[in-house]
């Protein structure tokens, strides 16, 4: 499979002595090396570990941490010839942790990412290469630039699939670019908070996710829309079908990337299994990165088959 990403292109800031599940997080200042991520690209680089063809679209600063991230992403196979170099600084995002063990972000203003673009010989190009599967998130459309090349992209490149990580970030995003990214998809992946957000955004029933990912779908045309629940696994919906796979249980590390890490089995397993096999593959993807530490750590595609299914 074919696929082409848009979006964000960061190092994260980890911070050492991570909470495990049901521990409180110890009090440090102290701060891992930077890890490369991204939701977008997290999303790629498991998908191309996984044997797919990726690129990605993005920007990066022209400094030593753009450098090095060009460095990495051709070292994971990830086609980069479409990540512009601008004079906005590669961003460096602090990681913090609540006493769950959850992830919080803090991202500067005016960063590399909020100015991607789009040239026209890139949307021939793109259009030549055929790319099956399209992967976009909500935060990258926080800025004009980067949501105006978003819009370019999609209106003049066909896929035959769009795949939407809504992955809310506050305060950086809107109604308007929420309902127009879920316009845009054929796949939506949430999680149940963001899907708390989106019903009461949307008017739709909050009560019953059931029926909350049906009108999802029917309000907006969209095929399947996900909705993971952290380690217990992942609803899925589609006219098909609606269900509940569950997750596997491994001792977490850190759950940064683990969402990306699903989306990248989602997408990989759709291509020739069933929505519930192609999310049993998510979660396990997602449960092996969250056993490790950074959102693309090394891994044994083999390991996978060690997991235990939650029992609960």
């Amino acid at each position: 499979m074919k696929v082409l990403g848009f979006g964000a292109i960061v190092w994260d800031s980890i911070p050492v002595g991570l909470p495990r599940q049901g521990q409180t997080p110890e009090k440090t200042s102290e701060a891992q090396n930077p890890n490369l991520g991204g939701a977008v690209l997290n999303v790629m680089a498991h998908l191309q570990r996984l044997g797919n063809r990726t690129a990605i679209i993005s920007s990066l600063g022209q400094d030593k941490l753009g450098e090095q991230a060009v460095e990495s992403i051709e070292q994971m196979g990830i086609e980069g010839r479409w990540i512009g170099r601008v004079a906005q600084p590669t961003p460096l995002v602090r990681v913090e942790f609540d006493n769950t063990g959850e992830p919080s972000y803090i991202i500067d203003d005016d960063i590399s990412c909020d100015n991607i673009a789009i040239k026209e010989s890139d949307i021939a190009l793109i259009s030549d290469e055929k790319f099956a599967t399209f992967c976009f998130g909500t935060f990258e459309q926080r800025m004009p630039c980067s949501r105006n090349a978003l819009k370019t992209l999609l209106e003049k490149v066909s896929f035959e699939q769009v795949f939407l990580d809504v992955n809310l970030r506050a305060p950086f995003y809107s109604r308007e670019t929420i309902a127009y990214s879920l316009e845009q998809c054929t796949i939506a992946k949430l999680n149940v908070d963001e899907a708390e957000v989106l019903g009461k955004m949307f008017g739709l029933d909050t009560t019953d996710i059931e029926r909350l990912t049906k009108q999802l779908r029917e309000r907006f045309e969209i095929e399947q829309v996900c909705v993971t629940a952290g380690g217990r696994g992942v609803y899925y919906s589609s006219p098909e079908a609606f269900g509940f796979c569950r997750g596997y249980k491994v001792t977490v590390a850190d759950t940064v990337g683990a969402g990306d890490a699903f989306s990248a089995g989602l997408l990989h397993g759709m291509q020739s299994g069933s929505l519930e096999a192609a999310c049993d593959l998510g979660c396990r993807m997602g449960a092996l990165v969250a056993s490790k530490t950074s959102a693309i750590p090394d891994y044994d595609l083999v390991e996978l088959e060690t997991l235990i299914r939650n029992s609960d």
